[in-house]
């Protein structure tokens, strides 16, 4: 009873402060670029700790690129092991702006799910608790057992599916909302047609639309920006969030952009046996 009350005092507690930085964000002007880091953090006058690939034998990585990079810069502990729950929700708050209730909840989530106050990196990779099927960036755990390893193929693809122009912001395109909304559409047939095992809870497809807006807003589906990030798992020289609000992004900021990458998704796409991928888009 006492757990009962503990998390609905958190949910009422942590949804009433991401409301309020909903409206400040709305009532005060955004982070001038150039402006997102202060002296003596990472990324200050756009220069990042060095990057160092890491080790497979000893170092411990997940299936979540910004969290690897992290890692990859030692924003958090090199290694990716025994990282505290609050340092890791501070650092995901300070280095991509993402809203502190936001951060305590995903990390509250993260403590819940894998019963303890600290994580190493890889428990992320255990199938069907965060990591799932048809992710965008990785092949299925029943073809690709080591998550922690981009799929070149599938990030090169959702790359070249980008739909949104070239401006100064984004000078090699955009991969846009309804780009995501496609690429999951597609990871999803793919999955359903050729996993024996596939599986797909409901909380499991919550996240993929969750990581997918995530991963819009911070990163502004800004395609040279997501090659190095997703492909590399290193941070660019010069980089700041795309989310460029006071107080980061927000849960209901996420939740919008999740349901509008949801409104593109076509979940009941169907793939023949030999349908390939572009054609399969067109369906779409």
């Amino acid at each position: 009873m006492a757990t009962i009350l503990q998390d609905l005092w958190n949910f009422f507690y942590l949804q009433t402060w991401d409301t309020g930085l909903v409206f400040i964000n709305l009532l005060t002007p955004k982070i001038k670029k150039g402006a997102m880091y202060k002296e003596g953090q990472p990324g200050y006058n756009g220069l990042w700790p060095e990057f160092i690939p890491p080790n497979p034998e000893t170092d411990s990585r997940s299936p979540c690129p910004g969290l690897n990079a992290m890692a990859n810069h030692g924003i958090i502990p090199r290694d990716g092991r025994n990282i505290p729950l609050p340092f890791l929700a501070e650092a995901l708050e300070k280095t991509w702006n993402l809203g502190a209730p936001f951060c305590r909840d995903t990390c509250n989530s993260v403590r819940k799910l894998y019963k303890k106050d600290t994580l190493d990196l890889s428990d992320l990779a255990k199938h069907n608790i965060i990591e799932h099927d048809s992710s965008l960036l990785r092949s299925d755990t029943f073809f690709a057992p080591d998550q922690t390893i981009p799929d070149k193929h599938l990030i090169e693809r959702l790359l070249e599916s980008a739909t949104g122009p070239a401006t100064p912001e984004h000078p090699e395109g955009q991969v846009t909302p309804k780009d995501l909304g496609k690429a999951l559409s597609l990871r999803f047939a793919e999955s359903r047609r050729d996993n024996p095992e596939f599986s797909l809870k409901f909380l499991h497809a919550f996240f993929a639309y969750s990581n997918a807006s995530v991963f819009y807003e911070i990163l502004g589906g800004d395609v040279k920006t997501l090659r190095i990030i997703l492909e590399k798992e290193r941070i660019p020289d010069g980089y700041e969030p795309f989310m460029r609000s006071r107080k980061g992004l927000t849960m209901k900021k996420q939740y919008f952009r999740a349901a509008h990458i949801w409104f593109h998704t076509n979940t009941k796409l169907k793939l023949k046996n030999n349908e390939m991928a572009n054609e399969a888009e067109t369906q779409n």
